[in-house]
């Protein structure tokens, strides 16, 4: 099992030669070798998923926002579900807060928060938000929801 600190140095390595295209197989090690609570690596991560766009012209990147998205996503869920603060690193929950609604509010009051708080928001929060919406997109391409098809 690779160490975190060796983790570290090869995402850095990543990172510096642009070799986006290597994230999501190195995501699943992260994942198998359960450094999924890892800040730094979770942060080195994001920070490479936002500082370097991928070419989809070229073949072996035309799948990386969509595999981009999905690791967001998993960043985001496994975090939400460790909310805790001694559990995850205060950078990661402070993300975490921006992104949740207050469930104890009308569904009506936090749509209309979420709008009014959005400008407002980290640039790392506006990314999960982003995240969030392209993988409900994707799950609408799938399948609608019932109800929907008649609303057509």
């Amino acid at each position: 099992m690779p160490e975190p600190d060796i983790m570290e140095e090869i995402f850095k390595m990543v990172e510096i030669n642009t070799a986006i295209d290597l994230l999501p197989p190195l995501w699943l090690d992260v994942v198998i070798f359960d450094h999924v609570n890892r800040e730094n690596l979770l942060l080195r991560i994001l920070k490479i998923m936002i500082d370097n766009k991928s070419d989809t012209k070229e073949r072996n990147q035309k799948q990386l926002p969509q595999q981009f998205a999905k690791i967001t996503l998993d960043v985001y869920l496994g975090r939400r579900r460790n909310q805790r603060e001694d559990q995850c690193g205060s950078e990661i929950c402070g993300i975490l807060r921006e992104v949740t609604d207050d469930k104890s509010l009308a569904k009506e009051e936090r749509k209309r928060l979420q709008i009014e708080n959005a400008a407002n928001c980290s640039p790392k929060a506006k990314l999960v938000k982003l995240i969030d919406k392209l993988d409900n997109l994707r799950d609408l391409q799938v399948s609608l929801p019932v109800g929907v098809i008649n609303q057509l």
